[in-house]
């Protein structure tokens, strides 16, 4: 059972960043900057999340949020 369990795992996939300045929904306050990146595209959601292209039709939209400080 180990074996089927660690043969179906998958790596988290690295969803590159872009400057902060890249997002078009962002906002500063008190030194901390915070944007968030919404994935709208069937492609977009399939590159970085297993089962992605199913997120549409079961009405879930995905974001991500940036925070640096």
């Amino acid at each position: 059972m180990a074996l089927f369990v660690v043969g179906c795992a998958r790596a988290p996939v690295a969803i590159p960043t872009e400057p902060m300045e890249a997002y078009a929904f962002r906002q500063t306050q008190g030194g901390v900057r915070v944007a968030v990146d919404q994935f709208y595209t069937v492609e977009r959601t399939r590159g970085a999340f297993h089962g992605g292209e199913e997120f549409a039709e079961k009405g879930l939209l995905p974001v991500r949020a940036i925070i640096e400080n």
